[in-house]
């Protein structure tokens, strides 16, 4: 599994967001050089990690962190970016504690629903805003353990308050905190059985705008709708069909009765953490999101319904030719409850 993170503070993958980025010549090929190096840092990490394999014992426990915060404000335009202080969040922070079988704690996993955007793309040093605070923090205070970060469901919340690199520091203390806390009461042990699935969610697009439509878009004043709409007449021109679904990675891992992890694809909103949480009480639960994939934002039927970025701006940097139909919701539940299933047996 492998699960992204959140900055506005390092370099772009390529490939991915293509119609924000819009890189081309020096520029695309950094980071296209970046990207292939990236990726084979990855590997070489698996390559060392599975030299290493040891006997290892687990424990679970759940804390709490509050500086997430829905970021959908509703306003006489629509939907738009700001703090919606009543707005659902997912406050809870799932802890994994790693030991060897002397006692030595050798990893910490943890995670929370909430963008890695503290800071915006105009500071100028690499960095992994809270998240990467957050892990420094913690192998300061344990030394000799990895601290490792799984994004939740975050695609909707943001940290507040943010702007500063302060802000940053701040959340990432609050977050170590949270952890340490948990560490500081009873852990559940985690047994076996170890069992995985994975499967792909087919989720398809809504109704395609025809050529006309993308033709008028060519006049709209915002210079992204214009862009979007001329890749699509040029895909169009050179015979090629639009796309009209996805295959989302959705994987699950059974830790026998003592934690199920969800791990789903795509910048996934908090409703489905909270409808996971509801339909599947009776397991403990962890749910991930940007997990094995990143390709677009993966709104809720609510929020398809409501409208704004996560709905609908979204989908012109991700290159998508239109929203998600509203399948889209009981599509990726549906799949999460087959994989749990078959977990189980």
């Amino acid at each position: 599994m492998i699960v992204a993170s959140h900055t506005h503070n390092g370099p772009a993958v390529y490939g991915n967001l293509t119609g924000l980025l819009g890189l081309s010549g020096p520029d695309e090929a950094v980071i296209k050089s970046h990207t292939e190096k990236m990726a084979a840092e990855v590997f070489n990490a698996v390559s060392d990690a599975l030299n290493k394999l040891e006997p290892a014992r687990l424990a679970l426990g759940y804390g709490k962190a509050h500086f997430a915060v829905n970021r959908r404000i509703f306003t006489s335009s629509g939907v738009n970016f700001g703090v919606n202080l009543d707005g659902p969040v997912d406050p809870q922070v799932p802890v994994l504690r790693i030991e060897n079988s002397a006692g030595d704690l050798r990893a910490i996993v943890f995670g929370y629903a909430c963008h890695g955007t503290t800071l915006d793309g105009n500071y100028y040093r690499v960095g992994g805003d809270w998240p990467g605070y957050a892990q420094k923090y913690l192998e300061l205070a344990y030394p000799g353990a990895t601290a490792l970060f799984v994004t939740g469901c975050a695609g909707d919340a943001n940290p507040q308050p943010r702007g500063k690199i302060e802000q940053t520091r701040e959340h990432g203390l609050e977050m170590a905190g949270a952890v340490a806390s948990v560490f500081s009461h009873p852990m559940s042990v985690i047994r076996g059985p170890w069992r995985a699935a994975l499967s792909q969610a087919t989720l398809e697009q809504g109704t395609l705008p025809s050529q006309e439509e993308f033709q008028k878009r060519l006049q709209d004043a915002d210079v992204h709708v214009q862009k979007h709409a001329r890749r699509n007449l040029d895909k169009l021109a050179r015979g090629q069909e639009l796309t009209r679904s996805y295959a989302a990675p959705v994987q699950v891992w059974r830790f026998g009765n003592d934690l199920t992890l969800v791990a789903l694809s795509g910048e996934v909103v908090v409703d489905y953490v909270l409808r996971l949480k509801r339909e599947l009480s009776g397991e403990k639960l962890w749910v991930a999101a940007y997990a094995n994939d990143v390709f677009a934002y993966i709104p809720s039927n609510r929020i398809l319904l409501e409208g704004g970025y996560e709905a609908d701006y979204s989908m012109l940097f991700y290159d998508f030719p239109t929203r998600w139909a509203t399948s889209i919701e009981d599509t990726l539940i549906k799949t999460v409850h087959e994989l749990v299933r078959r977990t189980r047996e």
